[in-house]
């Protein structure tokens, strides 16, 4: 199939496919589920019969019994994915509209990273003057230069979380246009994500709030526990010992499994907030939904996608790192600590920029595709998805 025309700024968007006309999964149904020729999966549709007009601001009803050939418009072919293809689709999503998957990401994280240069001047400054105290055997750093210390950081942490937030939920708009073949603007990404993104970032501070509050609960729980044996243990037994080592391992691992079933339950909500128009706290109960029955997959898509893009930005530090250490030393920075730090600091935090203008855009299109794949198989959001593309061409 060839790709949907440039539908641009001017496109009606009364007719624009839109992600929140979903069919609902019948949890209870006793009915036989619908066949798609992909694999049984329970799902109703507005109307199966395919005579007629189509509604108002809708699409025709398409059939549901067919055999249907595989459709590509865009980055993914309309179908439940392959684990590969999960991969390909993240590239093909930045090949596919590079101008605004790689423009955004460029905008957003240069335009942080300009504002955390700026706050780090601050920290470069104290760390210079602790470096010149210690030299000279001054007292201890003052409360005022660790406070001057603490507030940069904070804020440079702050805007960070705010650039990739802001970012996160820009890409997956451009995704969600790109499965369908449509090459969207940053002036239509932006029509499409500014009313959404202060829920994001309601959202984003939701789930980070919730994954802080389940660690502290868990070390306190952990800890009161430990002081509690604490009592019965004798510190010169061996066997006491290797125990309390036991339960620390079990203690800690307990909490990264916690956190990371959350991360996982939750990896949808991003999509459904922005793709779906829900709110804050509808988007993670959604995502729940849709992870059940399938929390295996996605978890080990997300781990093999974060393992690869591991190894790439290992590859890539270890290349630029050594290249850094070679001409700080050449150019005899290395003679001054504080100096070291700050040109440091600098070209870290500029190589850290270009592997997210890259990474991020990759990141976020997997998640947006295992959104997809996951309402596909669920929900047969495939079959709309075909219809929608049909009208496009």
């Amino acid at each position: 199939m060839t790709t949907p025309p440039h539908d641009g700024g001017s496109r009606d968007d009364s007719t624009q496919w839109s992600w929140d006309n979903v069919p609902q999964v019948e949890h209870d149904s006793p009915s036989t589920p619908n066949e798609a020729g992909y694999g049984e999966r329970r799902f109703s549709t507005p109307n199966p019969t395919p005579s007629g007009p189509p509604p108002a601001g809708g699409y025709a009803p398409i059939p549901v019994g067919g055999n249907f050939g595989e459709v590509r418009p865009g980055i993914i072919p309309l179908r439940p994915l392959k684990l590969g293809e999960f991969f390909d689709g993240g590239f093909s999503a930045i090949r596919f509209n590079p101008g605004v998957m790689l423009g955004v990401a460029a905008i957003v994280i240069f335009t942080s990273l300009l504002i955390e240069l700026l706050l780090s001047f601050t920290v470069f400054q104290t760390f210079g003057d602790i470096i010149a105290g210690a030299q000279a055997n001054s007292p201890a750093i003052s409360d005022q230069q660790a406070l001057t210390f603490l507030l940069s950081v904070l804020a440079s942490s702050l805007v960070s979380f705010i650039a990739s937030t802001i970012l996160t939920g820009l890409l997956i708009q451009c995704v969600t246009q790109s499965i369908l073949g449509r090459r969207v603007t940053l002036s239509d990404v932006w029509q499409q994500s500014k009313g959404r993104i202060l829920p994001l970032f309601g959202l984003t501070l939701v789930i980070t709030t919730i994954v802080v509050v389940m660690t502290i609960v868990m070390i306190l729980v952990f800890i009161a526990f430990l002081l509690g044996i604490g009592s019965f243990v004798q510190p010169e037994s061996t066997g006491s010992v290797i125990a309390m080592v036991l339960f620390v391992a079990v203690g800690v691992v307990g909490t990264l499994v916690a956190v990371l079933w959350f991360y996982v339950k939750t990896a949808l909500a991003t999509p459904v907030l922005m793709a779906e128009k829900a709110g804050v706290f509808a988007s993670i109960k959604r995502s729940f939904a849709l992870t059940r029955g399938y929390f295996w997959r996605i978890a080990g898509i997300l781990f093999l996608t974060l393992l690869l893009m591991s190894i790439m930005v290992g590859i890539v530090s270890s290349l630029f790192g050594g290249i850094m250490s070679f001409g700080l030393a050449t150019s005899g920075a290395t003679d001054n600590p504080a100096d070291l730090f700050s040109w440091s600091s600098v070209i870290s935090a500029v190589i850290n920029s270009l592997l997210e203008l890259i990474f991020t855009p990759f990141l976020a299109a997997v998640i947006t595709l295992v959104y997809t794949d996951t309402r596909m198989r669920k929900e047969g959001l495939d079959l709309l998805l075909q219809r929608a593309a049909a009208q496009n061409s």
